[in-house]
């Protein structure tokens, strides 16, 4: 079993869980309902996994009109990463200055 995770700046967690190995139609169904749950657009920090920035993903990105924005860490970068199930505990919420900082070392996806 695998999960799939984002913070958000108000520090909530959202989850989804998995069987399998983490693919373009996981990342793909994890996206929608981040996207289907929020009321103002989404910007998402991700590491590079493939299931992350397979043409499959990028494609649908590109169609919810902007409604979603991915960002990417550089390629091997755990530090950056505050993914609580890499850190093992629930991080503070997160801050404009580390997010100022992520985005620092990130590209545009």
């Amino acid at each position: 079993m695998g999960m799939i995770s984002a913070i958000t700046a108000g520090g909530s967690l959202k989850f989804s869980t998995f069987t399998g190995s983490l693919n373009p139609e996981v990342s793909i169904e994890f996206l929608t309902n981040l996207v289907r749950g929020s009321r103002r657009l989404v910007f998402l920090i991700l590491d590079q996994h493939s299931a992350h920035i397979s043409k499959m993903t990028i494609e649908y990105v590109n169609s919810t009109n902007g409604k979603l924005r991915l960002f990417f860490l550089p390629s091997y970068s755990p530090e950056l990463n505050p993914s609580p199930h890499r850190q093992g505990i629930l991080p503070r919420p997160v801050s404009a200055i580390h997010l100022r900082c992520l985005l620092a070392h990130c590209r545009l996806g």
